[in-house]
């Protein structure tokens, strides 16, 4: 019963994330990030432009050691995502989410001060039986449309900022520079 929860979790999480014209969702054998190929991911989230926008993981049951592992996988490349956005200059934090049996949580990742930070933000369910057709539910579609809203959102930013002009990569000098006023003094003439 958890592996079809989990196959139709993947199914509607699917629909969902590709209702809009400008975001698909594609399940992939392998993320295509560069430096992380070979690693297998379940759901791959790619906008119009085939841009990454997220990586989300289905278990179909919990076990404490393959459910942490999975969390660290998508965790580390949804953090490759958030570096790229970094270096686009789209300072926005990272959600996705990950997947166990009929239960799903969301994952906030953002860095602060170069350190980074992920955490569970808000957890739904996919009913596996009549009974729990309830409030439970709505909030789920609610936080899947939100969900769907920021992804679009961070979709548009990321064209937009590829289409500016490359930005250089200059390093500054850690050095402070303080302006010193000196006062004009006339010159005496002898």
């Amino acid at each position: 019963a958890s592996a079809s929860a989990s196959a139709s979790a993947s199914a509607s999480a699917s629909a969902s994330a590709s209702a809009s014209a400008s975001a698909s969702a594609s399940a992939s054998a392998s993320a295509s990030t560069a430096g992380n190929s070979g690693r297998k991911i379940d759901l791959i989230v790619k906008d119009s432009q085939g841009v990454e926008l997220a990586f989300c993981e289905f278990e179909a049951d919990y076990k404490k050691t393959s459910s942490d592992h999975q969390q660290s996988k998508t965790l580390r490349l949804n953090m490759t995502i958030l570096q790229e956005m970094r270096e686009l200059f789209v300072d926005e934090q990272h959600v996705s989410f990950v997947w166990t049996g009929s239960f799903g949580s969301f994952v906030s990742l953002q860095e602060f001060q170069g350190v980074s930070i992920a955490r569970f933000a808000e957890p739904f369910i996919l009913p596996t039986d009549i009974v729990e057709l309830d409030e439970d539910v709505c909030n789920t579609f609610i936080t899947l449309l939100n969900w769907k809203s920021h992804l679009l959102s961070i979709s548009e930013r990321i064209r937009r900022a590829k289409t500016k002009p490359t930005r250089r990569q200059i390093e500054y000098p850690d050095v402070c520079f303080t302006v010193c006023h000196q006062k004009k003094t006339k010159r005496r003439k002898n």
